[in-house]
């Protein structure tokens, strides 16, 4: 191959200079970045649309395919995902950069590529971004109280956007509400929901207050855990529908929930083989008895 006398540049690449700790559990977890303006925008519906859950559960699929078997796990909820790479994983020779850059660029690119299919009487008006980092867990343990601690997030957040959104819709200036729910606790939400507007929290959609959880199904047998994946027949366990008008002070907490096993199942039928997506509790002791081989 002609090499140029330009060709010394390359000695200012450090090969190995960013490269992570082997042995060790890999999270690269991603963010919308301005997403409130993305949803503003693109008129999402609050607190949560269905469309858009779907199309972050799509997209965090794609990365699963591109990567090949070195993304174990991955958990979302809202405008975030999270990819663990298992202590074996060898990709990109464990460089952060690598890694870091090549997740977040295809997991953003599958989420333009199928705005369509999720948002098709919806277009595109700028195209979003994601930002990304990894870190590093030592232990297992550390893994798994990362997963809680994200799952653990994902249901304070969407009580306060459901209590916060039912709120507004029925009236309250947005201000008024988030004074309305200072210092309330998850009882005091929770009965808000109920007294107010006729709701409980605990049958709302489980993709909702549980999040996605994204990994393969052992070889030669189904998903443990599977009967919470969502598929397009049937509902998933737990769904409630809400729905009224904003001026008569109740709220509307899910739009066209009577498709959300739609939405789901679309994204599982956009799996390949063993690919598979629950929402249900990753925290319990139970599950990871049950989805042991996902941390050897």
């Amino acid at each position: 191959m002609a090499k140029s006398r330009f060709e010394y540049v390359k000695t200012f690449e450090l090969p190995g200079a960013d490269a992570l700790l082997p042995d060790t559990w890999l999270v690269v977890r991603l963010d919308g970045r301005a997403f409130s303006r993305f949803t503003d925008v693109h008129a999402l519906r609050k607190p949560n649309d269905l469309r858009g859950l779907a199309l972050m559960n799509a997209a965090a699929g794609r990365v699963f395919e591109e990567l090949g078997g070195a993304v174990v796990c991955a958990y979302g909820h809202s405008d975030e995902y999270s990819f663990v790479l298992p202590p074996r994983a060898d990709l990109y020779g464990r460089r952060a950069s690598k890694i870091v850059s090549s997740i977040t660029s295809v997991f953003t690119a599958a989420y333009v590529w199928n705005w369509p299919r999720y948002f098709d009487e919806v277009p595109l008006q700028y195209p979003p971004s994601f930002d990304g980092r990894v870190v590093v867990y030592p232990q297992t343990q550390h893994l798994r109280h990362y997963l809680s601690w994200r799952q653990a997030d994902a249901h304070i957040n969407n009580q306060y956007n459901t209590c916060f959104w039912a709120l507004v819709h029925s009236g309250l200036e947005p201000s008024d509400a988030q004074r309305a729910l200072r210092g309330t606790q998850t009882a005091q939400k929770n009965e808000l929901l109920f007294s107010r507007f006729d709701i409980n929290y605990n049958r709302l959609p489980q993709i909702f207050r549980k999040g996605s959880f994204l990994f393969r199904q052992a070889s030669g047998g189904g998903a443990k855990g599977a009967e919470d994946t969502i598929s397009s027949k049937g509902r998933t366990p737990g769904t409630e529908t809400s729905r009224s008008d904003p001026g008569t002070g109740t709220c509307e907490i899910v739009a066209h929930e009577e498709h959300c096993s739609d939405w789901c199942g679309k994204v599982q039928a956009s799996f390949r083989k063993n690919l598979v997506c629950i929402h249900q509790d990753i925290i319990a002791e139970s599950f990871w008895q049950s989805h042991s081989y996902l941390l050897d």
